[in-house]
């Protein structure tokens, strides 16, 4: 199933899905599946004799929500959360794990101690210095607010199911055949000779009569219309006019120290080296493997005795490797938190183990360490001072903005700047979805003279330069402009719609006369078109690569027969391709991707075959009425 959604991952929509079905089946110890009793909590469904307390239903809820914000990025309406109906995903998820359990359990599996204590210590969660460590692992599930009881039981279960997909799985068979087709489909390559029929190459052919230019646009004013636009002029107080009337007291710049003291933290930092094996993002097992090999040499040879610096300009892949594999001092949050967790627990001098991030397998070691301080307020003071007088020149900006809109009026709008130097004054014109580039927040200056009527005057506005009030002088609605003023780019849209229609007709025509058995080159040259030939490519190449449909490379290539053309639409024109040949199958680059072949395929099959599984279960449990949920899924309050 899994496989199957990465497949049709074509919107957020199944990205979602995907991350939604791999937390159902996969590790789930650190969610919330259990907190010790719960026996006094309602239960919100039951499932086979197991409670879902509304408790862990809502926790999951709350899971689920907090992933698509994540997915979002913040940006999520309650409208669309509503839409996405977390409630119903929550609760698949928890009858899930629960149908899974309870078969897992009839199949006769148990967790041994040995095994749960095995699986705990693999965590890379509780590892200090390359080994399993008991604070570590206290440490983190105070933090998580578990107890080693209830993370234990979540952990049996996690074993379990895993144990579950195991046998599951065992009868997810890939044959020869299946691989040889596989490979068949992405890597065998074809030559594509293609026509390409630019559309702005045929302007000149197109005739403008006046006539037909004014009957065109007279069908198509839509195309033309302007959007409203207003004229309006904006007072401006920038907080650094007002810095030389600031007075500052000393509890001024004591609140200013107690409410900023995050701006003064001085964070821990580590100096550190690494030697680094790059692995690509397509790279094969068995190149990753490759890689790690070459770290560990790395660090025997540092463990040896040799200068790590001089290792990792012999050895390093990375970009520091000529500086010794250097990076400097740099603070947490500043590398990826694979490699920032590794530097922040070594101590001074010593070196990793080999470790994986996304950019491939490293060793480092840390060089030194600077523990974070809050500096007192004398060691910062002009920094406090500097900090405390703008904030304060930003308030007494503000207040004068205030103050001055009281007196405004459309007659007078502009006569302040007289007799107050500290406010200048700009006019623009706009249109709107305009962007004035001169503003640092132009949207929010254009919500307020789009907001507000001809000749009124704005509210101030808190602006990161300074603060504003406009007044719209004039709008202008939306229109379109008369025929005789707009001509020429009438004309020129005219000769591109035209121009996109002459390609469309000659590359049908030489689609059509290739088909019928006509040579490419002859046709195509006949129309004034030059044919072209690409290199071999396959449909991994094309999706590798983003090869443009003006070279000929798309994927409708793939399903065509030998013989035959087809016209796709590219950029500003038509291109009509057709397979020139088919090149022989590299028997060598095949047998390299066999294993990468076969297990791509086993892990799709794995997926299927559980997915249906999970289906059959739950439609069972279903059919026996093993499942009862107590709540309305769809009245669950946001």
């Amino acid at each position: 199933m899994l496989t199957i959604f990465r497949e049709a991952a074509k919107s957020w929509v199944s990205k979602i899905l995907i991350w939604f079905v791999a937390v159902t089946f996969v590790g789930a110890a650190f969610l919330v599946w259990g907190r010790g009793s719960e026996s006094s909590d309602e239960a919100v469904a039951n499932v086979g004799g197991q409670n879902i307390s509304r408790y862990r239903f809502t926790q999951r809820v709350r899971q689920v929500e907090n992933m698509f914000r994540d997915q979002f990025q913040g940006q999520i309406d309650l409208s669309l959360l509503k839409t996405l109906n977390a409630p119903a995903l929550a609760m698949n998820s928890l009858i899930e794990h629960a149908l899974q359990i309870d078969a897992a359990k009839k199949a006769g599996f148990v967790v041994t101690d040995l095994e749960l204590g095995d699986a705990i210590k693999s965590m890379p969660e509780f590892e200090f210095g390359g080994s399993f460590d008991s604070r570590r692992y206290a440490e983190t599930l105070q933090r998580t607010g578990l107890t080693p009881k209830a993370f234990e039981n979540n952990m049996r279960k996690d074993i379990l199911i895993q144990k579950l997909k195991s046998m599951v799985e065992r009868g997810a068979l890939v044959t020869d055949i299946e691989v040889y087709n596989k490979y068949m489909y992405d890597y065998r390559p074809i030559i594509v000779e293609f026509a390409k029929v630019n559309a702005d190459d045929l302007k000149d052919r197109i005739e403008t009569p006046d006539s037909d230019i004014e009957k065109w646009f007279n069908d198509r004013k839509g195309r033309f219309l302007e959007p409203e636009s207003r004229s309006f002029r904006m007072l401006m107080a920038l907080p650094s006019s007002f810095v030389q009337k600031v007075e500052l007291t000393e509890q001024d710049i004591e609140d200013y120290y107690s409410s900023h003291i995050a701006e003064f933290e001085i964070k821990e930092e580590a100096h550190a080296r690494h030697i680094l094996a790059t692995v690509s993002p397509s790279a094969t097992e068995k190149e990753a493997q490759a890689a790690k090999a070459r770290v560990e040499r790395a660090r025997e040879r540092v463990l040896a005795g040799e200068d790590f610096a001089e290792v990792a300009k012999d050895m390093s892949q990375g970009p520091s490797a000529s500086k010794g594999g250097d990076l400097g001092s740099f603070g947490k949050g500043m590398m990826v938190p694979e490699f920032e967790k590794v530097v922040f627990d070594l101590a001074p001098g010593e070196v990793s183990q080999p470790f994986r991030t996304d950019f491939g397998w490293h060793i480092a070691k840390t060089i030194t360490r600077t523990k974070g301080k809050i500096p007192p307020l004398e060691e910062v003071r002009n920094r406090v001072i500097d900090g405390a007088t703008k904030q304060k020149a930003r308030v007494e900006a503000k207040a004068f903005m205030e103050t001055i809109k009281v007196g405004l009026k459309p007659d007078n709008f502009g006569a302040i700047t007289d007799e107050r130097p500290e406010v200048t004054i700009n006019s623009f014109n706009i249109k709107k979805g305009e962007i004035i580039e001169s503003i640092q927040e132009p949207v929010a200056v254009s919500e307020v003279v789009f907001d507000i009527s001809e000749k009124r005057i704005s509210d101030v506005i808190d602006l990161p330069e300074g603060f504003a009030i406009v007044m719209v002088d004039s709008i202008e609605p939306p229109h379109t402009p008369p025929f005789d003023t707009i001509r020429s780019a009438v004309e020129e849209k005219y000769k591109e719609d035209k121009s996109m229609k002459l390609a469309e007709e000659i590359a049908s025509k030489i689609e059509k006369a290739v088909n019928e058995g006509e040579d490419m080159v002859t046709v195509a040259q006949a129309e004034g078109v030059k044919v072209a030939t690409t290199e071999p490519f396959s449909r991994t190449t094309i999706r590798d690569t983003t090869r443009l449909k003006s070279e000929g490379m798309v994927m409708e290539a793939f399903e065509l027969a030998d013989g035959e053309a087809q016209i796709a639409p590219g950029y500003r024109g038509y291109v009509v391709i057709a397979v020139s040949s088919r090149p022989a199958l590299d028997e060598k680059e095949m047998a390299s991707k066999v294993k990468e072949i076969r297990e791509e395929l086993r892990q799709r099959k794995r997926a299927q075959v559980y997915a249906e599984y999970m289906a059959s279960l739950r439609k069972k449990a279903e059919e026996q009425g093993l499942i009862a949920i107590n709540i309305d899924l769809n009245s669950q309050r946001y």
